[in-house]
């Protein structure tokens, strides 16, 4: 698989958080060997690589035996070095995030809010 890099986006992430979603580990998952390149390419690029833990768990539960579960598990901290903190203001920015989509009458999940919200 290739991945293509925007012209100028590894310069507008030099020393950014990159937040990362359930979609980025199942990909990765999927294609190995071209993610690890790509997070190698971040990580060269002095970006830090996090997530929330909400990502995990969703990552993780659909594992289909205790084996699976604790290669995805190394396999998720390979890439994360750290966790975003679910605080009080990111569950208000939920709550606000939740009053926005209702109004558009559209349906997001709770890990897609708190990823916003973060």
């Amino acid at each position: 698989m290739k991945i293509f890099i925007p012209q100028g986006f590894l310069s507008a992430i030099k020393g950014k958080h990159l937040l990362l979603d359930t979609n980025f580990f199942i990909d990765a998952s999927n294609h190995k060997g071209s993610f690890k390149s790509l997070v190698k390419t971040f990580l060269e690029n002095d970006a830090t690589l996090v997530s929330i833990e909400p990502v995990q768990t969703e990552f993780l539960k659909g594992s289909p035996s205790e084996d699976k579960y604790k290669i995805k598990a190394e396999y998720f901290e390979e890439i994360v070095s750290n966790f975003l903190p679910v605080t009080k203001d990111v569950f208000d920015n939920v709550r606000e995030l939740t009053k926005m989509y209702k109004e558009e009458g559209k349906w997001v999940s709770i890990v897609d809010l708190l990823l916003g919200a973060s």
